[in-house]
């Protein structure tokens, strides 16, 4: 009973790992490449280009 506790919490802290690894390489992702997505970023970078005009 206590490995299978052990084993449980290992897992849980294994995905938790992963999961924090994606929401940062994703931030960090998005930090690059602000403008990579154009598709979905569309308005986003526009307003950033319009802000850098002025």
């Amino acid at each position: 009973s206590f490995n299978q506790n052990r084993n449980h919490s290992l897992e849980q802290s294994l995905k938790e790992g992963y999961a924090q690894m994606a929401d940062l390489n994703l931030s960090l992702a998005t930090e690059a490449f602000p403008i990579e997505c154009e598709a979905c970023d569309c308005n986003e970078s526009h307003l950033i280009s319009n802000s850098k005009n002025e």
